[in-house]
């Protein structure tokens, strides 16, 4: 597909980084580029800056974003942004019921995400891609690191945060894969995905050669009509694959196991740490041991005794990158190697270590009440009970919070609370369970660390595990999380 010389609309440039590599591989690639957002200048300029260095990197033009040559609709959209587009890219904070997407529709414009055009971009590429409410990112990283250790040249992508504070792109790997594979470079992609770039797969019918699901829980309430939307979104990722590829789905799951009862072209795998039957897949002895079945024979892949990585929920995680891992050929040393030594991603259940004989675990990216729920029970495991300090709340995603009111009624002894749509309904549900700890109020990052901070005394646990979403306070969630590191090091140099 050649883009050089054509029109591409990008709706929505946002500050998650997703828009602006979208932007800079477009222009690198000949396009001519507009931005539309109804966020203002002001509000982007983070975005708009990187974009004007880049441009002054590759010397390509005049640094200051207002020479720069590509087209601004900024502060709101407008139709006049898309007569003539011959593409529209549609990122995530785009409704699907847009009436500019309608529009550029029925203008004939081509209307794609950048999940769609990775895959339109990379037709022969070894490609696995990893979904799942949680979970995608520390499957993906660490089956990728299990691949990483056989095929060197094997490249990761997607929304995982590579550092503290970045999240990345497809298109941040595009040129680089592509360059792989005209060198002849023996290498897998893995790829975390989310529901929202899955909604785009029957465009191009596209599918990954080896596709995972970690599982599927109640989110993202405030995008979908109803869970069997939001199911369906997720099981696009295998829903096109042929014979000759793959499926794997958690056992342990309904939703999952209600996506096998469709029909599906790829093999199914299975993994379970319940040690539930079936014939092919992974499964979890009573001695930790990985076991493989393969419709025929079962292998003991490895052991997960000497694991990093915490909780229940990680175990599914290991699981179903081992699964993935034997599929592709791993050996199995690399596999053991990987499971012994990763760590897990920034932000994810994330040990930022003692300050003053209290303990810092960063779980920003604890987006839904089910993770925050994950994140309580892997600290009430500790042999020495430790009171828990919590900062939680956010925006909202249309969730339930009593559940996760009842495990901090039985674990947490003092919230403090971020501004925003959710933490309302969290405090309700926290009066109706009878929550008796201290509740605290902060409308920025550091107020809430200076006051949980406070109430610690030595022995005490101080963690970030929102259960609810970033947006509003924070550009996205690592964000968030950047800032809970960022006031805690003050701290740490004031004590």
């Amino acid at each position: 597909m050649d883009v050089a010389g054509k029109k591409v609309v990008i709706m929505g440039l946002g500050l998650h980084g997703g828009g602006l590599a979208v932007a800079k591989w477009m222009y690198a690639h000949g396009a001519r580029v507009v931005m539309s957002d109804v966020k203002s200048k002001e509000q982007l300029q983070a975005s708009l800056q990187k974009l004007a260095n880049y441009c002054q990197t590759f010397g390509e033009n005049n640094p200051d974003a207002d020479m720069f040559p590509i087209e601004y609709g900024l502060g709101g959209h407008h139709t006049s942004h898309f007569d003539g587009a011959d593409m529209v890219i549609q990122n995530p904070g785009v409704p699907r019921e847009s009436e500019f997407l309608q529009y550029a529709r029925s203008h004939g414009s081509a209307i794609e995400n950048e999940a769609s055009l990775f895959f339109l971009l990379t037709p022969d590429i070894t490609t696995i891609a990893v979904t799942g409410t949680r979970g995608k990112s520390t499957t993906a990283a660490l089956l990728f690191d299990m691949i990483r250790r056989w095929k060197p040249d094997s490249v990761l992508g997607g929304g995982i945060a590579t550092a503290r504070g970045t999240i990345g792109s497809l298109f941040d790997i595009l040129d680089p894969v592509r360059e792989r594979r005209n060198h002849g470079k023996d290498f897998t992609v893995v790829l975390e995905l989310s529901s929202w770039q899955l909604e785009f797969f029957p465009l191009h019918k596209s599918h990954p050669k080896l596709a995972i699901i970690t599982n599927v829980m109640n989110d993202h309430m405030n995008r979908y009509p109803s869970m069997e939307s939001y199911v369906a979104a997720k099981g696009n990722i295998g829903r096109f694959q042929t014979p000759s590829e793959s499926l794997i789905l958690n056992h342990d799951n309904y939703y999952t196991r209600s996506l096998a009862e469709n029909p599906m072209n790829g093999q199914q795998y299975w993994f379970s740490r319940t040690g539930k039957f079936f014939d092919k897949g992974c499964m979890l002895d009573e001695n930790l041991n990985a076991i493989f079945k393969d419709g025929h024979e079962s292998t003991v892949i490895c052991s997960l005794k000497n694991r990093l990585l915490q909780g229940d929920h990680n175990i599914e995680n290991i699981l179903a990158a081992v699964t993935g891992a034997v599929i592709e050929g791993v050996p199995k040393t690399a596999i053991q190697q990987a499971i012994d030594e990763f760590a897990g991603v920034p932000g994810r259940f994330e040990y930022i270590g003692e300050m003053e004989g209290r303990t810092i675990v960063n779980d920003t990216a604890s987006t839904t009440p089910d993770a925050t729920i994950a994140a309580l029970k892997i600290l009430q495991t500790r042999q020495e009970r430790q009171a828990i300090i919590l900062i939680a709340g956010g925006a909202d995603k249309n969730l339930d919070f009593a559940q996760m009111a009842r495990e901090i009624k039985g674990s947490v002894q003092t919230m403090i609370l971020l501004a925003g749509t959710a933490t309302p309904k969290l405090v309700g549900c926290l009066k109706d369970v009878g929550f008796e700890g201290t509740i605290e109020m902060a409308n920025s990052m550091e107020k809430a660390v200076d006051v949980a901070w406070k109430h610690t005394s030595k022995g005490d646990i101080l963690v970030l595990s929102p259960g609810a979403a970033s947006f509003g306070m924070f550009a996205h969630e690592f964000d968030r999380g950047e800032k809970f590191v960022q006031a805690i090091e003050r701290i740490r140099g004031n004590v």
